[in-house]
């Protein structure tokens, strides 16, 4: 792949350390945004004998990231990995609707802070996104949002973002959890929405598969292949 970071980094020495590491590794530095006198962003995991895990995130210019910083008109690429820009939900949305209106692919990272914004906020993003990356405390997030969502969302919706987060299980190889959540979205989806309904059975035959389950993964192919 050829590729390429888009971030703001300040001027100091983190960030030609941030730059030194992007060339070695063949990444582009052009789309760089080097603000004079800034800081660039870093963070410091600390963890406990017991596995147990906290991060100390200081964003510094790139706390500050706005839509001036991304110039989409100039970009001609297949995928985009979108990270967390600091609970900024609007510029998320900016960014997966290009990306959505010129047939690109997105591979989104939500952190906490776009998380914590709720189902209504996120919602109508996850249709356009093609790969959802979370971890744990972030699937547990997106699982209250669920639950609030059952209380007051169409079963339409509530069938996306369980299809997400079963896909977020399925990249933690959590694949029992992974099948129970797309089982429920395959459940929830209207029976007129066959390309949705066939790449869920898809995804349930793959976590069949790695769930050591050959007859669900054939029982899910043949549906598959059926619509």
């Amino acid at each position: 792949f050829k590729t390429a970071a888009l971030a703001r980094i300040g001027d100091d020495a983190s960030g030609e350390e941030v730059k030194t590491d992007l060339k070695r590794f063949g990444v582009s530095t052009d789309l760089l945004r080097v603000v004079k006198g800034g800081q660039t962003a870093f963070g410091t995991q600390l963890t406990m004998q017991d596995g147990e895990r906290s991060v100390l995130i200081f964003r510094g210019v790139s706390a500050s990231f706005s839509k001036s910083d991304i110039p989409l008109t100039k970009l001609t690429i297949k995928w985009i990995y979108l990270t967390s820009l600091g609970g900024n939900v609007a510029l998320a949305r900016m960014v997966i609707e290009f990306a959505a209106g010129r047939g690109m692919f997105v591979a989104w990272n939500p952190g906490r802070p776009e998380l914590e914004k709720g189902l209504r906020a996120l919602s109508h993003l996850f249709p356009f996104v093609h790969v959802l990356n979370m971890n744990r405390e972030e699937a547990a997030l997106l699982a209250q949002a669920l639950a609030l969502g059952e209380r007051f969302r169409p079963p339409a919706e509530l069938a996306v973002l369980r299809a997400r987060r079963g896909t977020a299980f399925g990249r933690l190889a959590m694949w029992a959890e992974a099948r129970c959540e797309l089982e429920l979205a395959l459940g929830e989806l209207p029976p007129t929405n066959s390309e949705q309904r066939t790449q869920l059975l898809v995804d349930l035959s793959a976590a069949s598969f790695y769930a050591l389950d050959l007859a669900g993964t054939r029982t899910y192919a043949q549906e598959a292949v059926s619509l």
